[in-house]
């Protein structure tokens, strides 16, 4: 999407950026006030002469707080501002562009002291010596706090004695899995991710299309306990399927009980002599 800025000479004392009435100005204006990312202005001082309503929700301060303000003191940590004005004092002097066009991350100063992630890219409107920087700014913490719980439940997969198994729905065939899947089911980690369900279970694959569309169409949906039978061997399912994502994604885990099992797919290990009820939640 092209960006239309309008070009303003600040003057000192620095004042907010005045829009005129024409169809350019008005679509700048538009941008600054609907953007849900933060947006912010910074003269060739370090003054800050525009600041978006996004940014007044992110960081807790008014616009007419901040403007004619420094922008460091104001939005960055004082163990960052020396490295900030350091830069900043660069491109100034020399027009070196060490962080422009660049996506940044760091924390970035509230109103209150605290602080949030933020990713920032930095646009030169108009350069030294009456330069005007434009901050485009997003709050991270929701990608934070997703990245983290991702983590968390890769670690709590991989370290599972239960089988955990993901499965795209267009290709029905497995896109991720824990060690305890490959180890049990009897495949390397290549083999299985060229399988799919219906190439490991005794079920056929209309039978698992049919019931994941169910799950897709509505999660409420859960199987009961059920029996299938491979040749000889006799596999109790119990079913409690959920996706794990909208578009068609599910996943899958196993969790098994008793000694040994009964019923083997091609190319696991066969099991002995005892039996082992296997319960499925898809």
């Amino acid at each position: 999407m092209d960006l239309l800025c309008v070009e303003y000479w600040m003057q000192i004392p620095p004042r907010p950026l005045v829009v005129e009435d024409s169809d350019d100005d008005a679509l700048l204006l538009a941008i600054l006030q609907s953007s849900l990312d933060c947006i912010v202005l910074v003269d060739a001082l370090g003054r800050l002469v525009e600041f978006n309503p996004a940014a007044e929700a992110t960081f807790g301060y008014t616009r007419a707080e901040v403007l004619g303000k420094p922008m460091a003191d104001l939005l960055i940590p004082e163990r960052l501002r020396g490295l900030h004005n350091e830069h900043f004092a660069r491109y100034l002097a020399t027009g070196e562009r060490r962080t422009l066009g660049r996506r940044l991350e760091f924390d970035a100063l509230r109103a209150d002291g605290s602080e949030v992630p933020i990713e920032l890219a930095i646009a030169v409107i108009r350069p030294a010596p009456h330069a005007l920087f434009a901050g485009f700014m997003r709050d991270l913490t929701k990608r934070r706090h997703a990245e983290e719980s991702e983590r968390r439940f890769r670690v709590a997969m991989d370290n599972s004695a239960d089988m955990f198994l993901l499965i795209d729905r267009a290709t029905m065939r497995y896109v991720d899995f824990n060690p305890t899947a490959c180890r049990l089911l009897g495949y390397s980690r290549d083999e299985l991710l060229a399988r799919g369900p219906q190439d490991v279970l005794p079920l056929s694959r209309a039978e698992l299309e049919q019931s994941y569309d169910a799950l897709i169409a509505d999660p409420a949906v859960r199987g009961g306990r059920t029996s299938r039978t491979l040749g000889t061997w006799n596999l109790p399912l119990r079913r409690a399927t959920r996706p794990a994502r909208n578009g068609g994604s599910c996943a899958r885990t196993a969790r098994h009980s008793g000694r040994a099992s009964a019923w083997r797919s091609p190319g696991m290990p066969r099991a002995s002599r005892t039996t082992r009820s296997w319960c499925w939640r898809t």
